[in-house]
């Protein structure tokens, strides 16, 4: 299996504190990680730890700039998804640093109940729909493994953006986290795992405090191999949990405070009346409006890398038809050389 994680600058003293404790639960010698820093963050602290322990690492940044939750979530994941497609052709186990492995042999349980299952997403089923959230949508947590065709099998993750319509008339597009606007996609296909806990609620007596920031090792339900979100790196358990980030956009650390972290998510926002618009405008999974979309969506997201030069573009090109997204035309003649031209599949 593949475990891919995605930090910011914000992430870097709990990504470093999570591979030394990843490190400490291994080795993974059947397994490679994906490590998909944000643009010019550092991966120091971070490879060494993980290349002693990982059969294989892949350094995927994700060179977009910090927006916060969720859009920063959103071109995080979209990227390690897209190389999931276009390179390594395989499942995905997806993680942030507040994501905390809890015993040795995590990953191979993981690997082994999800071959096992034979569904394309397995994670935790968060019940929002009998909460007391109203309009909120059931979906599956984010930390969770992921098919690698997503174009396929939940296209909607790679555009997560709606024209909301007011009363007025007016409207406003908007972006949602990818693990609810994509949930009509996703849970229908998913597996429930118990091995995944994702902790998205408050304490009894502080029901409106996320225990993000307050874990303690209690909150660990029996079986659990991962627990989400630790903000302080509790669970990691080396002494050095500090106070949490905040993040632009968390209402819960004071909605416009500098951020530091794109990773801090909000509660799961109701989206009420405009859920059915938005699952009206997302194109159905495996149809040809969803792989051109999927192609489009491609070419977007990897412009973000600055030096898509003329090089990076043919090699995208030839990844999409290697991919079967794309199939290359008649060849085309200039001077001595020759090179293909290429045509949406």
């Amino acid at each position: 299996m593949i475990v891919a994680i995605a930090y910011h600058n914000g992430d870097l003293p709990l990504m470093r504190r999570w591979a030394n404790r990843v490190k400490q639960l291994g080795p993974y010698m059947n397994h490679e990680i994906i490590l998909s820093p944000v643009r010019g963050v550092t991966t120091d602290g971070i490879l060494l730890p993980l290349e002693n322990c990982f059969r294989k690492v892949h350094i995927v940044p994700a060179n977009h700039s910090e927006q916060g939750w969720p859009v920063s979530c959103n071109r995080a994941f979209q990227n390690i998804a897209w190389h999931s497609t276009l390179v390594t052709r395989q499942s995905f186990l997806f993680m942030e640093p507040d994501a905390i492995p809890l015993c040795e042999g995590w990953i191979d349980q993981i690997e082994a109940e999800y071959r096992q299952c034979q569904r394309p997403f397995m994670g935790d089923f968060v019940d929002l729909s009998s909460a007391d959230i109203p309009g909120g949508i059931d979906h599956m947590s984010g930390i969770a493994v992921y098919d690698w065709n997503l174009s396929q099998t939940a296209s909607r993750v790679f555009n997560c953006v709606s024209n909301i319509k007011f009363a007025d008339g007016h409207t406003k597009e908007e972006e949602y986290a990818w693990d609810i606007f994509a949930a009509s996609d996703i849970v229908p296909k998913m597996h429930r795992t118990t091995l995944i806990q994702h902790d998205w609620r408050g304490t009894s007596d502080r029901s409106h405090e996320w225990r993000k920031n307050n874990v303690e090792p209690s909150f660990v339900r029996p079986g659990a191999v991962i627990y989400h979100p630790d903000k302080k790196g509790v669970l990691l358990n080396d002494g050095l949990a500090g106070p949490s980030s905040s993040v632009q956009g968390d209402p819960a650390t004071g909605g416009d405070a500098i951020t530091t972290s794109s990773f801090n998510h909000d509660e799961p926002a109701p989206i009420d009346e405009k859920t059915t618009e938005i699952q009206q405008k997302a194109p159905l999974a495996g149809t040809k409006e969803a792989q051109l979309g999927a192609i489009d969506n491609a070419i977007n997201v990897l412009a973000f890398h600055h030096n898509l030069g003329g090089w990076n573009r043919k090699h995208v090109k030839e990844s999409l038809v290697k991919a079967g997204f794309a199939k290359a035309s008649k060849v085309k003649r200039v001077g001595k050389k020759v090179r293909p031209s290429l045509v949406n599949a």
